[in-house]
């Protein structure tokens, strides 16, 4: 979990908790109705970071892969930088494969993504 995240955490009103313990909600309800649907950007921020970190990795799947049949884009791109000439068209072709599905994700996701981001900043 990173820091923004515990921050947020923290940050959460605890008087919403003790309201919710008044009426008589059980910590379970408490999580599922109050906890939860207020972390979603922070879930989202959290999810399309470690997407990133994931969708980038490049020695694990070269060490563990047999041919290149099974390598993910990462690596088979770096293939073609060791090629003489280099094909560029087939460079940017490789290099849209792979932002494409990160832009997507991130589309899809912008709305908690800033949320997220504008909830953790600085309150002057």
């Amino acid at each position: 979990m990173s820091a923004t995240s515990v921050i947020f955490f923290i940050n959460l009103p605890k008087e919403l908790e003790e309201a919710a313990l008044v009426d008589g909600a059980s910590k379970m309800r408490i999580y599922w109705s109050i906890i939860l649907p207020l972390s979603r950007p922070i879930f989202a921020t959290v999810a399309i970071l470690q997407a990133l970190a994931n969708w980038n990795r490049f020695m694990w799947p070269l060490m563990v892969t047999r041919g290149i049949d099974y390598r993910p884009l990462t690596v088979g791109m770096q293939t073609f930088f060791g090629q003489d000439p280099r094909l560029w068209g087939d460079l940017m072709a490789f290099a849209a494969m792979i932002t494409i599905p990160v832009l997507i994700i991130f589309l899809l996701f912008q709305r908690w993504f800033v949320q997220s981001v504008a909830s953790t900043g600085i309150k002057g």
